[in-house]
């Protein structure tokens, strides 16, 4: 096998094992954390989420960090990317 397609594969299988992470530690997610989660994944910023969810800046924060410590998100955009990839953000509509 050529090395890139090697490399290739084996990110494959890190995606997929992500993936299957992200579901499994989905299902310990409250409504809340996943309508933020979906929030942060349409690009808002963690004002504009707290306002649209009529919640405080710093509820907004703990949400995300939590899920994120929960799937093993590095980050905000990890976590969006890894919600999308698992199906917890549906096609547009509210999360499950």
């Amino acid at each position: 096998m050529a090395p890139t397609l090697a490399a290739y594969d084996a990110r494959s299988e890190e995606r997929q094992h992500a993936v299957a992470q992200a579901r499994q530690a989905a299902a310990g997610l409250s409504r809340r954390e996943l309508e933020v989660i979906a929030a942060a994944a349409e690009g808002l910023t963690t004002e504009e989420i707290a306002s649209r969810l009529y919640i405080s800046v710093s509820t907004v924060k703990a949400h995300l960090r939590s899920a994120q410590e929960r799937v093993g998100a590095r980050n905000r955009v990890h976590l969006a990317v890894l919600a999308e990839r698992a199906g917890l953000l549906g096609s547009g509509a509210n999360p499950p």
